[in-house]
C-alpha cells in the first residue's frame, strides 16, 4: 500500500454530526479488508479492537511531517484476520478509518 492509497483512505467521508460505535467501525474496516482483499466477508474475523487516542489527524498510520502540534483524536485500533494473515486498522470516531501497512509502522519512529 502506497502512501496515496493511505490518505485515500482517510478522506473517506465521515458520518455527519455523530460519533460512530466500536462495533460500527469495526463493520467499516471489516468491509475496507474484504474489497480490498477480494474475499467474501464470512472470510474476515475481528480478533482485537480496543480504544485508542492517536496523536493527530493521521490516526498513528503516517508520520507527522514539519513542526505541526499534535491535535489528540479519539479512536480505535482495530485488527482483522482474514486467511490465517493480521491487518490492522487505525479509526477515528467519525468514521475515518485507515490502513496500516506492517512496512509503514515500522517505519513511523524512524520518520518522527
Amino acid at each position: 500500500m502506497t502512501a496515496l492509497s493511505i490518505l485515500i483512505a482517510l478522506s473517506q467521508a465521515p458520518a455527519a454530526g455523530r460519533e460512530l460505535t466500536r462495533t460500527e467501525t469495526e463493520s467499516r474496516a471489516r468491509r475496507d479488508l474484504t474489497v480490498r482483499l477480494g474475499v467474501p466477508a464470512p472470510d474476515v474475523r475481528v480478533v482485537a479492537s480496543d480504544s485508542r487516542t492517536w496523536p493527530d489527524p493521521r490516526l498513528g498510520c503516517v508520520a507527522r511531517r514539519g513542526v505541526e502540534e499534535p491535535v489528540p483524536v479519539p479512536g480505535y485500533r482495530i485488527v482483522l484476520d482474514a486467511d490465517g494473515k493480521r491487518y490492522t486498522y487505525h479509526t477515528d470516531l467519525t468514521g475515518r478509518i485507515v490502513y496500516c501497512e506492517e512496512s509503514l509502522k515500522r517505519l513511523l519512529p524512524m520518520l518522527r
